[in-house]
């Protein structure tokens, strides 16, 4: 009836406006396929719209029918929304017009303008990561967009939610992404490190994984890496940032780039040794960042020979790791052994004995969940492979350390005991 009688719009009045279901846009796509002139209609919609536009209204009948126009009139659907584009109260839609249709190099522009001209917030951009919009947008103008946006207040949330559908969806196509856009990618982990904590908090960590691996990769510059490893360790000096919620980024930077890392924390001032015992301090978390996060290979040749960089490593690496594969929720699995990570740095010590203080130390757990001291006898059972080394000094410190582990886990049972019997007959 609309499409025969576009007056029919006028006696809608604005419940097609305000409303949010998809239906109202399937309205907008039956109007194209039933009128007989499109530009009648048109016309009509964007007369109702400027009658009734209000700060709940949205334009999904008029996305719903530009975008079914382009389908057989790509021309006049341009045509069409550069009208709109110009009509009061539509320009703050704009993003939602523009990806009506798949975004041609013409879209394309228009988008990146708008960004540039500071006309609309960046959180309106983020329309285009919504039902694979910004595929159609090419990898060269998709850069320069993101980073109109990223130069927007709070852009780097929208662009780092745009970045991550980008890379997310089209990782089963064996899509690889220009310099350019590898660029914006560390631009916007830049940004946001360089936030507050509580604007940090704003982003899921998961959807930094891309983002980090894609960004962050071989051809990085070094110098990019260092200026952002640089400024995460700045911001959990000053308590701008915490250590624990940086785990996703300090994880990836190790394991892509551990020797700019390494040098970073462990060979600067002693403010940069207090960076690392903050960031690999143990937490009863099973998502923290860990040190043994590091190429092995990669990590040791950065030891090279140098005795106090393998004891200091030695301090930071979790000694025990799990046998096997782990639940992600299990936080202290039943059966452990000594990582692969200490057992290199072990192996690469002058002073063994030193090295077994710093594993016997790693046995008592300074965070956990559950029962101390079933961690402990867990871990004492795997701090009982040095007992296989070839030297008898060794064997004897380990055997002398494992009667004192013994008394250590037997009190600490007897105090949890203790503790749990409190606490059963404060309930009574």
């Amino acid at each position: 009836m609309a499409a025969a009688d576009p007056g029919i719009l006028d006696d809608l009045g604005a419940d097609i406006w305000t409303s949010r279901s998809n239906a109202v846009m399937w309205f907008g796509e039956g109007l194209a396929k039933l009128a007989e002139s499109w530009d009648k209609v048109f016309e009509h919609l964007i007369s109702s719209f400027t009658a009734h536009a209000g700060e709940s209204s949205h334009p999904y009948v008029l996305s719903g029918f530009i975008g079914c126009i382009h389908a057989s009139a790509p021309t006049q659907a341009q045509a069409m929304l550069k009208i709109a584009l110009q009509t009061r109260g539509l320009k703050r839609h704009a993003v939602l017009l523009l990806a009506a249709a798949p975004i041609t190099s013409w879209a394309s522009a228009c988008l990146l303008q708008l960004a540039r001209s500071g006309e609309l917030p960046a959180v309106s951009f983020q329309y285009l990561s919504f039902g694979r919009i910004h595929e159609t947008i090419q990898d060269s103008e998709f850069a320069s967009l993101l980073s109109a946006i990223l130069a927007l207040d709070d852009g780097y949330l929208a662009t780092i939610e745009l970045l991550h559908m980008r890379f997310h969806e089209m990782e089963a196509r064996k899509y690889c992404p220009i310099p350019d856009l590898q660029a914006v990618a560390r631009a916007s982990i830049r940004a946001l490190l360089s936030e507050h904590r509580d604007s940090v908090r704003q982003v899921p960590a998961h959807r930094l994984d891309d983002i980090l691996e894609i960004g962050f990769g071989p051809s990085a510059p070094l110098s990019e890496v260092q200026q952002i490893i640089d400024i995460l360790c700045e911001g959990i000096e000053t308590y701008r940032l915490y250590a624990f919620e940086m785990g996703h980024v300090t994880s990836a930077l190790l394991r892509m780039h551990p020797e700019i890392f390494l040098d970073t924390v462990f060979t600067r001032d002693n403010e940069r040794r207090c960076v690392a015992d903050t960031l690999f301090r143990e937490r009863s978390s099973s998502d923290r960042p860990s040190l043994n996060d590091a190429p092995l290979d990669r990590f040791m040749a950065w030891c090279g020979d140098d005795q106090q960089h393998i004891q200091d490593l030695a301090d930071a690496v979790n000694s025990f790791v799990a046998c096997g594969s782990v639940s992600p929720l299990e936080d202290h699995p039943a059966c452990m052994t000594l990582s692969p990570h200490i057992k290199a740095l072990f192996t690469a010590a002058k002073d063994k004995s030193a090295i077994v203080e710093i594993i016997f130390g790693h046995v008592r757990p300074s965070s956990w969940s559950g029962s101390r001291a079933k961690i402990m006898e867990i871990r004492s059972k795997a701090f009982k492979e040095l007992l296989q080394h070839s030297d008898a000094t060794v064997q004897a410190q380990v055997q002398a350390k494992l009667y004192l582990l013994e008394d250590a886990i037997r009190a600490e049972h007897e105090r949890e005991a203790a503790e749990q019997h409190s606490r059963e007959q404060r309930f009574e």
